[in-house]
């Protein structure tokens, strides 16, 4: 079952506001108000108060826990294309221990096994080997 939630209804310069602030995360308040279409004068103060709204400070809430269940299920998709692989590199005539060793090792990184915090900051930097590169394809 799919949980519907309603967004606050915002005006198109908050709406643009709100999207900046939420994609490009190295953009300060002022600036992507300015970008957003306030006045350069004013661009601070409306970024402050547009950040004290409610329905805003509802609408980046829910915005960011989308972006956080999304991201979750791109993980795990990730984690069972990795599991693939690296059954893929061992499971052929010919062994591809360096790709199942990668793939195993990003796995680790991604559920946070190789070090203390839940980070998914990974490099997937591994090559795969075509069936026919390795003889399974006659």
């Amino acid at each position: 079952m799919t949980e519907t939630v309603k967004m606050p209804k915002l005006t198109g310069k908050q709406q643009k506001f709100v999207d900046i602030l939420l994609s490009e995360p190295e953009v300060d308040n002022k600036n992507a108000a300015i970008r957003a279409g306030y006045s350069e004068k004013t661009a601070a103060e409306m970024a402050h108060e547009n950040l004290k709204k409610p329905h805003i400070q509802k609408y980046i809430e829910l915005a960011r826990k989308k972006v956080e269940k999304e991201i979750t299920i791109t993980a795990a998709d990730l984690v069972d294309d990795l599991i693939k692989i690296k059954n893929m590199c061992l499971g052929g005539e010919t062994l591809d221990f360096r790709g199942a060793t990668q793939a195993i090792k990003t796995i680790a990184d991604i559920i946070g096994a190789n070090n203390h915090e839940q980070k998914i900051n990974s490099k997937v930097n591994f090559n795969l080997i075509h069936p026919d590169e390795k003889g399974l394809v006659s």
